[in-house]
């Protein structure tokens, strides 16, 4: 093929591989790369760009053989690719060899501000908080609006118990953002650790409460508030029954296959069992199973169903069937009092523990490393606490 054409027809695969990529159709991707591969076999920028779709498809090892051949093809004069590989070395816990590529990227860049923050990460995750919290002071000299370092920083001086120092990390980035998740959790776990706050519920999950308990207490009566499925949803299940079929043996089916490995059956079974019964054991399974295929955000759309049902039992449970007509009418003077008796039932629930946890260890694998210490915190907090990590977990 004459080379000309050749390098038209690896850039046109290269860019088809970028438009898959960015539809989440990781393989179609890959193949592409692959295509581009063959007609041009020093094509870097391809080499970086399969890279990361195989890091995005959950295959970091194979990430790093493409970066490494990327790395070899520019003389190692790239630093987004040095930088790219860190990221991959961090994410597999080689913390070592991580801080290494961002050196190389660092030296390349002096400017780097994403190589500088995730160098400080990896220091923060071996240990060495001080020299992880000067990182992130010259990430932020060079950019001092990088909210991503000044929230790392608030989580070093966390760590060094230095929190009066946290909070101001915390309200530097709110001042700029006020809706900052991160920081509105930092500042609660920094005000828990100096004694002035006790609940450190993640703060999308209080919003979600407020909604709920908003939601529970302009209903008019005690039947109603009780009345969890819709009628249709009910007319289906009671169909489902008739024709023989359970919601216990959809699950029961599912946990077999989730036993012997085959989590794709398990996930369909689940999806039956939830149509039948829109119920968070249903969603929270399933959740599980799509945490298995490594579909981490599947798993969090479910993980984040379940934790609706929780809530809302939680809710009605506080409200009690004697309370409620005294609750109604009178939302806005009664909420504060009501969301604290609802949070109660959550901390003596354990099945609001095991959300907590399957959560955590899903934002874990999503690189969400703030937000999965904030859910861990909060399932410790839980009264029915118990430790749900399995062998395979550790893994994760």
């Amino acid at each position: 093929m004459d080379t000309d054409l050749a390098v038209k027809e690896a850039k046109e695969w290269n860019l088809k591989g970028i438009s898959l990529k960015a539809l989440d159709r990781y393989q179609d991707a890959i193949a592409c790369y692959d295509r581009a591969i063959e007609l041009q076999p020093r094509f870097s920028k391809v080499w970086f760009n399969k890279g990361n779709a195989l890091r995005d498809f959950g295959k970091p090892e194979e990430a790093l053989v493409c970066y490494d051949r990327a790395i070899e093809i520019e003389d190692g004069k790239e630093a987004s690719t040095w930088y790219s590989k860190g990221d991959i070395l961090e994410s597999l816990r080689k913390y070592q060899e991580a801080i290494a590529c961002y050196d190389r990227a660092i030296t390349i860049n002096p400017a780097f501000i994403d190589a500088w923050n995730n160098k400080g990460v990896a220091l923060f995750l071996s240990g060495e908080y001080i020299n992880a919290l000067a990182c992130f002071e010259k990430a932020i000299e060079i950019e001092p609006k990088y909210i991503t370092a000044w929230n790392n920083k608030g989580r070093v001086l966390h760590q060094l118990d230095r929190h009066e120092e946290a909070i101001a990390c915390c309200d530097r980035i709110l001042e700029t953002d006020p809706k900052h998740i991160d920081s509105w959790h930092n500042k609660k776990i920094a005000l828990q650790a100096l004694g002035k706050m006790t609940s450190i519920m993640p703060e999308k999950y209080l919003e979600q409460m407020r909604r709920i308990a908003m939601e529970e207490l302009e209903l008019k009566s005690v039947e109603k508030s009780l009345s969890f499925s819709t009628v249709e949803s009910a007319d289906d299940a009671a169909k489902e029954v008739e024709d023989g079929t359970s919601v216990s043996l959809y699950t029961e089916f599912g946990w077999e296959c989730m036993k012997d490995g085959k989590y794709d059956k398990a996930a369909a079974a689940f999806k039956n069992s939830v149509q039948i019964d829109k119920d968070y054991s249903g969603y929270l399974d399933l959740s599980l199973a799509y945490r298995r295929m490594r579909k981490m955000k599947l798993a969090l759309k479910y993980c984040e169903k379940a934790a609706e049902f929780i809530m809302r039992r939680a809710c009605r449970v506080a409200a009690g069937e004697d309370e409620y007509a005294q609750l109604c009418g009178e939302t806005k003077d009664r909420l504060p009092k009501f969301l604290d008796a609802a949070y109660s039932c959550l901390m003596h629930d354990p099945d609001y523990a095991s959300l907590c946890c399957n959560q955590g260890y899903i934002l874990l694998s999503l690189r969400r490393d703030i937000e999965a210490r904030q859910m861990f915190l909060e399932a410790k907090a839980c009264e029915e606490f118990m430790d749900y990590l399995s062998d395979d977990e550790e893994q994760e």
